[in-house]
């Protein structure tokens, strides 16, 4: 819960530590008013919270206004916690959108970050452990009640907003990027790639500059099939951590990771959460030229390539072979298991007309055991 407000109350504001000062009301339904103040001493906002108490469960209503860049940054929230169980939460900030509420034994969110050209719209759901947010919300009321019965004032609260989102707007810009927090980095996600796949979903068409030599590029344009235009009625576009997929467990009979693992920061976690999206049964296509690299992946997380001096002497088949084995390895991901294997998979990428890397690919076929 604490996750999903800060991405969102996140998107407009600098790194920095705000000062929230005011007095609080009376004991019964509580309202508490409250002013930020940057640390140059400069008043860049305001927030007026209400916790109520009716029928056994807390309500809590805000409304705020931060002024960080030239467009104020305006959105409401309510959170409904009833015991230890949150029932309820929503927040809306201008075109942002977002809701909360328990599903099972974890809690089911929906997000859904503003409307670009011919309704393009970029929209997240996923699923939180229910004791950790249950924990975080249940530490925001505490704090704010604990305020709200105070007698004497002022009370004075440090509150730091990290840049969890940078430069996404209620509407994507082409060619713009935007940062995200994900598994504790910070990544860049270029919004093209989502504004391409959009514009093959909508006309049918894929337009892209081809790289002749230089700087000097070709337009080009390739159609899709009768047949692919049809099968894109049944096709979403996702921007997700790929070491935590968004989606619930069992969600899907198939799930494809071509090249992708040599480029995550947590390989294992990778497969961790690709086995958890799987259906008992369901299948997965992991596709890696183990091109490890630094800059990605912490050495200490590649799959082999860092020692000669182990049993597989740095080679690097052998490992993503044993994590898929039961029993192959001491950090096997369980649930999931090998079927199929090709080790010599050639994958070409062109660079530029008289460029090209040839890359050789292990791709292995692995499926979800039964519940």
């Amino acid at each position: 819960m604490a996750r999903l407000a800060t991405l969102i109350c996140g998107l407009l504001a600098p790194c920095g530590v705000l000062w929230a000062q005011g007095e609080p009301a009376a004991p019964g339904p509580a309202e508490v008013r409250r002013w930020y103040v940057s640390e140059n001493g400069r008043e860049v906002g305001w927030e007026r919270v209400e916790l109520r108490r009716a029928a056994g469960a807390w309500t809590l209503s805000s409304r705020a206004e931060l002024r960080l860049t030239e467009t104020p940054f305006r959105y409401r929230q309510e959170l409904r916690l009833r015991g230890a169980k949150l029932e309820r939460y929503s927040l809306r900030a201008g075109a942002i959108e977002a809701a909360a509420e328990p599903q099972g034994e974890g809690v089911r969110l929906s997000a859904s970050y503003g409307e670009g050209r011919a309704g393009e719209k970029l929209v997240a759901r996923g699923k939180l452990p229910q004791v950790v947010l249950d924990t975080q919300v249940r530490a925001h009321f505490e704090v704010l009640a604990a305020l709200a019965r105070k007698q004497a004032g002022p009370f004075e609260l440090e509150v730091l907003v990290p840049q969890t989102l940078n430069a996404l707007r209620t509407r994507f810009e082409p060619g713009r990027s935007f940062q995200v927090q994900l598994g504790g980095r910070t990544r860049r996600v270029r919004e093209g790639v989502l504004r391409l796949g959009q514009r093959a979903l909508r006309s049918g068409e894929v337009r892209y500059p081809r790289r002749r030599c230089g700087i000097v590029y070709d337009e080009r344009t390739l159609s899709l099939t009768p047949e692919l235009r049809q099968a894109a009625e049944r096709v979403d576009l996702w921007a997700a951590d790929a070491t935590a997929l968004p989606f619930s467990a069992g969600s899907f009979a198939l799930v494809s990771s071509l090249n992708l693992i040599d480029c995550v920061n947590d390989p294992h976690g990778h497969l961790e959460s690709v086995r958890d999206v799987l259906s008992p049964g369901g299948r997965a296509i992991v596709a890696t030229p183990h091109d490890w690299s630094p800059n990605a992946t912490a050495p200490e997380a590649w799959l082999g390539g860092h020692s000669q001096r182990g049993a597989q002497e740095g080679a690097c088949e052998p490992i993503l072979r044993a994590l898929l084995t039961p029993g192959g390895h001491p950090a096997t991901v369980a649930g999931l298991e090998l079927r199929a294997e090709d080790d010599d998979v050639p994958w070409l990428v062109r660079l530029h007309e008289r460029s090209h890397v040839r890359y050789r690919a292990q791709l292995v076929v692995a499926e979800r055991s039964p519940e």
